[in-house]
């Protein structure tokens, strides 16, 4: 059991680590967290289903008991009233031998009684812890997720800032190579002029 709550305990705990938030597989490390904490909390339920039902068979037995040393009781009491002595001594026996297993009973059954209590808010405070588990994972996922969707989008802001100076290179040089072709086909055209020109 302790083991249960030091382990929920370090899930409460790990949002806060700087670890999970870089680098993790974060999917399947809170399936694989999932995984365990339900398979805890079957266990602790299990225990806590054995525990209610020994107090409640501790407890009708003890009530069965009683009911019998009440019996003896009575039956000892007409045994006497008939003037039955030896009746009467031995119902007293089997009331006093009775009283005894109550006796033990009553202190098994409170017992019983304090362990069921103790499971029960036992299994209420895991159901608990693990609700708020649960809930702090989904919390993580959804920042760690949010936090690589802005780390994709910067990287595309970059490759596209990237691609448009690369772009803007390429256009710069094709516009200077249109310019040079220009200036040759002027001069060419001038030349040709020259060349038509009649002496």
């Amino acid at each position: 059991m302790m083991n249960l709550f030091s382990r929920l305990s370090e899930l409460l705990d790990f949002g806060s680590n700087e670890p999970w938030e870089k680098g993790k597989d974060l999917d399947r490390v809170f399936a694989e967290n999932e995984h365990n904490m339900d398979k805890d909390l079957m266990r602790v339920r299990h225990y806590a289903v054995a525990v209610v039902a020994l107090e409640r068979s501790l407890a009708r037995e003890l009530k069965l008991n009683r009911a019998r040393a009440e019996f003896w009781s009575r039956k000892a009491r007409e045994f006497r009233v008939a003037g039955k002595e030896r009746l009467v001594q031995q119902a007293l026996i089997l009331k006093k031998e009775l009283d005894e297993v109550v006796r033990r009973l009553e202190i098994e059954t409170g017992a019983a009684l304090r362990n069921r209590e103790r499971v029960e808010r036992t299994l209420h405070t895991v159901e608990t812890w693990i609700v708020e588990v649960r809930r702090q994972q989904r919390s993580i996922l959804a920042r760690h997720r949010a936090a690589l969707a802005r780390s994709a989008l910067h990287r595309g802001q970059a490759l596209k800032r990237s691609d448009a100076h690369a772009v803007g290179r390429r256009l710069h040089h094709l516009l200077d190579e249109l310019a040079r072709f220009r200036e040759e086909l002027m001069v060419q055209a001038e030349a040709d002029e020259d060349l038509q020109m009649p002496d």
